[in-house]
C-alpha cells in the first residue's frame, strides 16, 4: 500500500512539473508552426490542409483550447498535459498489474516517466505525448484480457479499441505499434501453446467478442478519421521527417534517451536494446512473461514493417520523436526481463541496467528546454528584450531578420504580444539590412561579418539578439 501511495505521489508531482514547464518554457518552432498553419486561420483548415506538422486530434484540441483561453504557450500545451496525465495513469496501471507492489513496481514507474525525451513530449504542444498516452492506456486495458480472455467486461475491449485508434489519430507514426498490438490481441487467444481442451473452448468463446467489441470500434474510428481528416491530400513528399539509415535511426533513439555519444550510444543502440527485444521473442523463459513478449513483439513487428515500407516506398526510418514509441517498449521489455529471468545473474543484470538508466535520466533532468528545439529555449525573453529595445513603435516600422529555425516562434510572439510595430518575420537571407537580428548559434558568424552589436544572449540556447552598430 505504501508503494502505491509513493507512486501516485511521485506521478502527481511529476505532472505538476510538466504544468510548470508548459507555463514557463518558450514556444518552439514546431508548436509555433502549428499555430501559423492551423490555429491562426479558420477552423476548416484543420480538415482540408495536410502537413507532417498536422497531428490531427492534437491540432483540433489545441484549436479548442486557444479559442477558449486565448493564444498562449500554456493554452496550446493543454492537450499535451492531458496526454501526460493519461500516460502517467497508464504507466501506473501497467506496472501495478505486471509487477505488483515492491521495488520493481516503483522502478518501472520511474523508468517509464523520467526519460527526459518522453517528458519533453508530455509538455510540448505536439501529438506525440497524446498518442503515447492513448497507446499506453490501451496496453493497460489489454494486458488483463490477454491473461484471461473470458474475464473482464466487454466495455474494456471497446475502451482499448478506441484508445488504440485515437493514438493513431493523435499522431500517424503510431499506426504501426497500434496495428501490431491489435494484431497480437486478435492472434494470441487463438494460438495458445499446447492448451488443454477446456482452454481451447474458452479461447473460441472469446473470439466473437474481440470481433464485436474490439475490431468494429477500430474500424468505426478509422472510417471517421478517413472521412474528416485531410489524408487524401497527403503525398510521399509530406513524409520527409526521419532517418535515411537504420544506424542513424537507432543512434538517434539511444542518444535522446541517455544524452551521450560514441561507444556508449552504439552499445545501447546496437546491442543492449535489440538484444533484450530479441530475447523477449526468442527465449522460452522470457516468452512466458506476457509483458516482455508483447512489448518485444510490438517493437520488432513495427521495426520489420518500417524496413518493408522503406524498401517499398522509400519512407524514412524513425528519427528521435518519430520513433518515440520504441522507448517505452524497450523499457518495459527490460523490466519484464528482470521479473522473468530464470537465473539470478540475468535478473541482476536487468536491474543493474535499469538502475543505470534511471541515474542517466536523473543527471539529464531539466525544466528549461526541449531536446529537439534547444535553440528556441530563450525566445520568449528575446521577444521581450526586442520590444524593450524598440524606440519608434509606429505600425510595421521595424524589420527583424532571423535564422530560419526561429522565424515561427518570433511570429508567434509578434501575434501573441500584439507587436504591431514589428513586420512579420520572413525567411530571408541574413545579409540584408534589418533593424534587429535574432540568430541561432549556427548563424553566429553573421554577427562579425555584418558588424552587429549583440544586445542579449540566451543562457540556455545561445541564441543572440543583435542590431547594426
Amino acid at each position: 500500500m505504501r508503494d502505491q501511495i509513493a507512486a501516485k505521489a511521485f506521478l502527481g508531482a511529476l505532472w505538476i512539473v510538466c504544468v510548470y514547464r508548459a507555463v514557463t518554457q518558450s514556444i518552439t518552432h514546431d508548436e509555433a508552426l502549428t499555430y501559423q498553419l492551423f490555429l491562426k486561420g479558420p477552423f476548416n483548415q484543420v480538415f482540408h490542409h495536410f502537413s507532417s506538422n498536422h497531428h490531427f486530434l492534437n491540432t483540433i484540441l489545441m484549436y479548442l483550447c486557444v479559442s477558449l483561453f486565448g493564444v498562449s504557450g500554456w493554452s496550446m500545451r493543454l492537450p499535451a498535459l492531458a496526454g501526460a496525465a493519461l500516460y502517467f495513469a497508464a504507466v501506473y496501471r501497467v506496472c501495478r498489474h505486471a509487477f505488483g507492489d515492491g521495488y520493481l513496481f516503483l522502478l518501472g514507474t520511474g523508468l517509464l516517466t523520467l526519460n527526459p525525451f518522453i517528458l519533453d513530449f508530455m509538455v510540448a504542444a505536439r501529438g506525440y505525448g497524446v498518442a503515447l498516452g492513448f497507446w499506453m492506456w490501451a496496453l493497460a486495458l489489454l494486458l488483463p484480457h490477454l491473461e484471461n480472455p473470458t474475464a473482464g467486461a466487454p466495455r474494456k475491449l471497446v475502451e482499448a479499441a478506441v484508445a488504440l485508434s485515437l493514438s493513431v489519430v493523435a499522431n500517424l507514426v503510431f499506426v504501426l505499434p497500434a496495428a501490431v498490438l491489435a494484431g497480437l490481441l486478435i492472434w494470441l487467444p487463438r494460438k495458445p501453446s499446447s492448451p488443454p481442451a477446456k482452454k481451447v473452448k474458452r479461447a473460441a468463446a472469446a473470439e466473437p467478442s474481440i470481433t464485436v467489441y474490439f475490431v468494429l470500434p477500430i474500424l468505426g474510428v478509422a472510417l471517421l478519421f478517413f472521412l474528416i481528416s485531410p489524408l487524401e491530400s497527403a503525398g510521399s513528399a509530406d513524409l520527409y521527417a526521419g532517418a535515411s539509415t537504420i544506424q542513424e535511426s537507432l543512434r538517434s533513439l539511444a542518444g535522446v534517451s541517455i544524452g551521450h555519444s560514441g561507444a556508449l550510444i552504439d552499445a545501447v543502440a546496437f546491442v543492449l536494446a535489440p538484444g533484450i527485444l530479441l530475447l523477449g521473442l526468442g527465449a522460452p523463459a522470457f516468452r512466458r512473461n506476457l509483458l516482455m513478449l508483447l512489448c518485444s513483439a510490438v517493437a520488432i513487428g513495427s521495426a520489420l514493417l518500417l524496413v518493408l515500407l522503406h524498401l517499398a516506398f522509400d519512407l524514412p526510418y524513425p528519427l528521435d520523436r518519430t520513433g518515440i514509441y520504441f522507448l517505452p517498449l524497450a523499457t518495459l521489455a527490460l523490466l519484464g526481463m528482470g521479473s522473468a529471468a530464470p537465473r539470478k545473474v540475468a535478473a541482476m543484470l536487468a536491474y543493474g541496467v535499469s538502475g543505470a538508466l534511471l541515474l542517466a535520466f536523473a543527471i539529464r533532468w531539466n525544466v528549461h528546454k526541449f531536446e529537439v528545439w534547444e535553440y528556441d529555449a530563450d525566445d520568449r525573453e528575446i521577444a521581450n528584450r526586442l520590444a524593450a529595445s524598440v524606440v519608434d513603435k509606429r505600425p510595421d516600422s521595424v524589420r527583424v531578420g532571423s535564422s530560419w529555425q526561429l522565424e515561427p516562434a518570433l511570429n508567434f510572439y509578434r501575434d501573441k504580444n500584439r507587436f504591431t510595430w514589428m513586420q512579420p518575420v520572413a525567411r530571408a537571407p541574413l545579409n540584408q539590412r534589418f533593424d534587429f537580428y535574432v540568430l541561432a548559434p549556427v548563424d553566429l558568424p553573421v554577427v562579425a561579418s555584418l558588424g552587429l552589436t549583440p544586445l542579449y544572449k540566451g543562457p540556455v540556447s545561445g541564441t543572440i539578439l543583435a542590431r547594426p552598430k
